[in-house]
């Protein structure tokens, strides 16, 4: 499998088998047994940003970096979240989760790992677990995610 990468530094820690940055060799370990166990042979390339295609795309604003107006998000709070307020958001960017009451960004769940989100993919998360921060969640899913949503919520018994 060919990947061509516009980072220099992902591409020449992969051709080295390692770099200076612990979080990004911690990474390119876990894809390396990845590609192992799978049996896949992966060569990464280096590539422009200006030549690459996927850049552009990655970098606009779409309707998924949408959010609730904070007036209506003050409402929400206050009727839905308790003496204390929400305790995590289960679907958001870094760009758009809310906050809590102290104005500090909510532990949150984004669709891949960024470097604020505390986890990825709420999809993949068990949610009838106890889990402290879940115990009062707020969600804002994309319109086309209401349905899934619910039905993910319903099958872990959440509301």
């Amino acid at each position: 499998m060919d990947a061509r990468v516009d980072n220099r530094a992902v591409v020449d820690a992969w051709s080295s088998q390692g770099g200076r940055s612990a979080s990004l060799n911690r990474v390119l370990k876990r894809l390396f047994f990845t590609t192992s166990q799978l049996n896949i042979s992966l060569h990464v390339g280096y590539i422009a940003s200006s030549d690459n295609p996927a850049d552009a795309p990655s970098r606009r604003l779409s309707f998924l970096d949408s959010k609730l107006h904070l007036d209506f998000w003050s409402v929400v709070e206050s009727e839905f979240g308790g003496p204390s307020g929400h305790t995590c958001d289960l679907m958001a960017l870094d760009s758009n989760v809310m906050c809590d009451r102290d104005g500090t960004p909510l532990p949150h769940f984004s669709p891949y790992p960024t470097p604020a989100s505390c986890g990825v993919n709420l999809f993949a998360k068990d949610l009838s677990e106890k889990i402290v921060f879940l115990a009062r969640s707020y969600l804002f899913p994309p319109l086309p995610l209401v349905g899934p949503v619910l039905r993910f919520l319903s099958s872990h018994k959440r509301d």
